[in-house]
């Protein structure tokens, strides 16, 4: 029905501007005021519903006392008694819609700078209980100063609750649905901030972040997909306005921002150029806030008993105020200096750290390569073994002179199949280091993993790497290298290979000292330790029902037999050059 030239209450009809599928947009003349205005002329279907009438009068109240820079004025609104068609009676805007200036991408400030006005508006809406639910660029009109109007509150709602959309068809447009509205799921204010972020991604790009050939296929992608990022489709779009789009696209409501107002103040930092150090300075409203401003009677459309809040006007801002504003800005300012004078310091700290690692590891080999190690009993092929009691004592022995017995009680555990864990006393305290060994370049290595079950990471990496380093040195001409070496209970055992490297050595002047080979066995169930002292000085731990083969000088031992929990035995003993067994019963 074509209504031009017609009166509708005090309107004159002037001609058609706009028409959709609920409503027909139409433009106006109010004699009584000399101006003209637009007409929102909604369908006379709508009047068949038994309710329709109730809840439009009071959603047009409460949409009508809204006053905000950003939002359509409603002037007025009323039923026809001849058609039954009703209609609202707003501000006549002729700068077109948001929809029109869409076809190309928009600047980011200015697409920012849109935006955030309208997450103003929807911000007051929502504090004074009203949920727009079809934010959508065609439901904003530009002032010529490019200063947006949002439309249409309350007509999402209007046609949600009347028979024509109980049928299961959700109100709303597809490609500005939030997930919860594809899901059939209840609604509240972050599904208007959800679709404003849809509107700015479309905005910056040009296209929107969804598109499927059926409206099914849109509402399941709003639902269930992830948008592409926003950088690959555009250029000039800085990392934090993405994560500040995609927030606002996040598909669980909890991840989004809390209040369209806090995804205004992103903006307006993203703007000004400011980002802020952990958020600070900007308090989010809290749970209790947020329902007191969105009650659940409000949102299933009953009368809300709380009544509207008047905006705040600009007024004189009075000198106690101006001093709450200098005394909490300067507590801001104290808070963000500190912090940023902790993150110095951490960094300054870290480099020393890192530093002091790469002074110890260059120390550690150069103390290691400077060694004078002795090959005398490896030859190629054989086995050799190191006892974790000769590693304890070797440490502590080596770390004496530094220390000044401030470490004591030293321990070492051999854990296999590669592990070694030193363990102490270090001014009263306990202490342990625990490291892996490998083979590196024919010789032994060490990776230093975990200080008192802390892991060093990259500490620990610079100071390994020096310690290898030495022994690569100390062992690049030695007659044998290292080809196989693991961990046992009570020993670390290494199998010899020659080295092809070795320089070549002719001494024929010098007699080689006859040496012994002596096979342990141990074949009671309990560890049993010799001590060995003669040509050379040993100490040899069995572990139970186990065997040990190790190679000294021939010559005459003094030994001290002892088994766990068992008793001790010492004697003479005299091996000459060849192999000898000694089982332990």
């Amino acid at each position: 029905m074509d209504l031009t030239g017609k009166t509708l209450g005090h309107y004159q009809i002037v001609d058609e501007i706009g028409r959709g599928g609920m409503a027909i947009v139409y433009r106006a003349h109010q004699a009584s005021l000399n101006r003209p205005v637009a007409i929102k002329v909604l369908s006379g279907e709508l009047a068949r519903d038994p309710g329709f009438r109730e809840r439009f009068q009071r959603e047009a109240h409460a949409v009508a006392q809204l006053a905000h820079p950003n939002i359509l004025p409603v002037y007025d609104f009323g039923e026809d008694a001849g058609s039954g068609m009703v209609y609202f009676v707003t501000q006549f805007v002729d700068g077109g819609t948001l929809a029109a200036r869409m076809h190309t991408p928009i600047p980011p400030k200015e697409a920012m700078h849109i935006v955030a006005q309208l997450a103003n508006a929807l911000d007051y809406a929502h504090a004074n209980g009203i949920v727009h639910r079809d934010v959508k660029p065609v439901n904003v009109l530009m002032l010529r100063n490019d200063h947006p109007l949002l439309s249409d509150f309350g007509i999402a709602k209007i046609m949600a609750e009347t028979k024509l959309t109980q049928t299961g068809t959700s109100m709303g447009t597809p490609d500005y649905m939030s997930p919860e509205q594809a899901q059939g799921l209840p609604v509240d204010h972050r599904s208007d901030i959800y679709a404003l972020g849809v509107m700015l991604y479309a905005m910056l790009s040009a296209t929107l972040p969804f598109q499927a050939d059926t409206p099914l296929a849109l509402l399941h992608q709003h639902a269930y997909e992830l948008p592409p990022p926003l950088r690959e489709r555009v250029s000039g779009i800085s990392k934090n306005l993405e994560k500040i789009v995609m927030r606002a696209l996040a598909k669980d409501p909890d991840e989004r921002f809390a209040t369209a107002r806090e995804f205004a103040a992103a903006l307006e930092d993203e703007i000004a150029g400011r980002h802020r150090l952990f958020n600070i300075g900007r308090p989010k409203p809290t749970a209790s806030k947020l329902s007191a401003w969105l009650t659940p009677t409000s949102l299933m459309g009953q009368p809300s008993p709380t009544p509207l809040r008047t905006p705040t006007r600009p007024g004189r801002v009075t000198t106690g105020q101006k001093v709450k504003r200098a005394a909490a800005g300067f507590g801001w300012w104290l808070l963000r200096t500190v912090l940023s004078v902790l993150i110095v310091l951490l960094i300054v700290g870290v480099i020393l750290l890192i530093g002091a690692a790469f002074a110890l590891g260059a120390v550690s080999e150069q103390a290691i390569a400077s060694q004078q190690w002795v090959f005398d009993y490896a030859s190629p092929g054989t086995e050799g073994h190191i006892a974790c009691a000769d590693i304890q004592k070797g440490v502590s022995q080596a770390l004496q002179p530094y220390l000044l017995e401030s470490l004591t009680d030293v321990k070492t555990t051999c854990r296999p199949p590669d592990s070694v864990e030193l363990s102490g006393m270090f001014r009263g305290r306990p202490i342990s280091l625990h490291a892996r060994l490998h083979t590196a370049n024919g010789a032994p290595a060490i990776q230093l993993e975990r200080l008192n079950n802390v892991p060093l990471y990259v500490v620990g990496g610079i100071i390994s790497d020096g310690i290898n380093r030495g022994m690569v040195k100390s062992w690049v001409d030695a007659p044998v290298r290292v080809s196989v070496l693991s961990v046992v209970p009570a020993s670390i055992e290494l199998v010899y290979e020659a080295n092809p490297n070795a320089p070549v050595r002719i001494s024929p002047s010098v007699t080689r000292q006859p040496l012994a080979v002596i096979q342990v066995e141990n074949t009671i169930t309990r560890t049993a330790t010799i001590e060995l002292s003669g040509p050379t000085t040993r100490t040899l731990i069995v572990s139970p029902t186990g065997s040990l083969m190790i190679t000294i000088p021939a010559g005459t031992y003094a030994y001290t037999l002892t088994v766990a929990n068992y008793g001790s035995a010492t004697g003479r003993i005299t091996w000459d050059t060849g192999e000898y067994p000694w089982v332990i019963r």
